[in-house]
């Protein structure tokens, strides 16, 4: 989580619990994201574009099943408002299998999240409170 971003930290920690295999986005120079499997040892990342802790060029890139995505602002909709980079909207595209999980506070919802036409709505939006949208 960057800032005031929810933390996925305890979803991480159910999922490998639970057997999932986990992985953490990896960002490239030309605003690409990669999934990358990671036991989440913070001592093994390496500082990445916008100097976001990743893991390093040798992990393994997967095909994800899920994306959790931090967002800034969501509707009920499943409309999103990332940082502004556009790299989890790439991301949906590029993994257009995957289902999208939009990860908040509830604070976070507004009543309308203008959409451009490039958007990638989410499946579903997980607060503190309530699942909001499709069941994966």
């Amino acid at each position: 989580a960057m800032g005031d971003e929810a933390d996925p930290s305890a979803i991480a920690a159910a999922a490998r619990a639970a057997g999932a295999t986990l992985c953490l986005p990896r960002l490239g120079e030309e605003g690409t994201m990669d999934f990358v499997i990671s036991d989440l040892d913070i001592a093994a990342l390496v500082t990445g574009p916008l100097r976001i802790p990743q893991p390093g060029p040798d992990a393994s890139i997967v095909e994800p099943d899920l994306i959790v995505a931090p967002l800034l602002g969501f509707d009920r909709a499943m409309g999103r408002i990332g940082q502004g980079k556009g790299y989890y909207d790439r991301a949906f595209v590029a993994h257009p299998d995957a289902f999208r999980l939009g990860l908040a506070w509830s604070a976070q919802e507004a009543p309308t999240i203008p959409m451009e036409p490039w958007d990638m709505r989410l499946h579903a939006v997980l607060t503190e409170r309530e699942w909001i949208g499709a069941a994966p």
